[in-house]
């Protein structure tokens, strides 16, 4: 079982054209001003089988490609290895993917196998006050993707009553604006 923090369908910063996000729960490296620290607790949140995230995938229409994030995707690559293969065995998404490993860092044979599924990698630790924000980009030789990583997209999505969800890389001001016009709701 996969213990995912949450997924989004049709999310256009996460990776090249419409993706659908998979945000795993557990991470060790905790990140100054990490985006997502409601991730790094390994606490069982919502478990998935490899299949029950592969029929979500399946039945999601015009997807270009999925997304791996965090959390920390590669310490649960035994299975997330096995989703990767299903995804590139039986469709024509792409498959990018978030790890705070360096690529010499990823050395479990789980992990390796996990590398060779995914068309893009952005890789290193998080670090807000460096150009990037410390990450690189790795591009498989064997992979048919080749999206150049930008740290400054931005993604609002505003449910049925009014809440904002952001999703890509908002800084610390845009997110305090937005709440301010939040708590401003008539």
């Amino acid at each position: 079982m996969l213990n995912i923090n949450h997924i989004e369908t049709g999310n256009y910063v996460n990776g090249t054209g419409k993706r659908l996000v998979i945000w795993f729960q557990g991470c060790h490296f905790h990140c100054k001003n990490c985006g997502n620290p409601d991730t790094w607790s390994f606490v069982e949140k919502n478990l998935y089988s490899v299949q029950d995230l592969f029929n979500i995938i399946i039945n999601e229409s015009l997807l270009d490609g999925i997304t791996f994030s965090g959390g920390e995707p590669f310490l649960q690559a035994k299975e997330l290895a096995e989703l990767a293969k299903e995804i590139k065995t039986h469709t024509n998404l792409t498959i990018q993917s978030f790890t705070g490993f360096e690529l010499d860092e990823i050395t479990e044979s789980s992990q390796k196998e996990l590398l060779q599924y995914i068309d893009t990698l952005i890789y290193g630790r998080f670090d807000s006050t460096k150009p990037q924000n410390n990450q690189k980009i790795w591009h498989n030789p064997n992979g048919n993707d080749n999206w150049q990583f930008n740290n400054s997209d931005i993604e609002i999505d505003l449910d049925i009553n009014g809440y904002a969800s952001l999703s890509g890389f908002p800084n610390s001001d845009f997110i305090k604006m937005i709440k301010d016009i939040q708590n401003e709701r008539i």
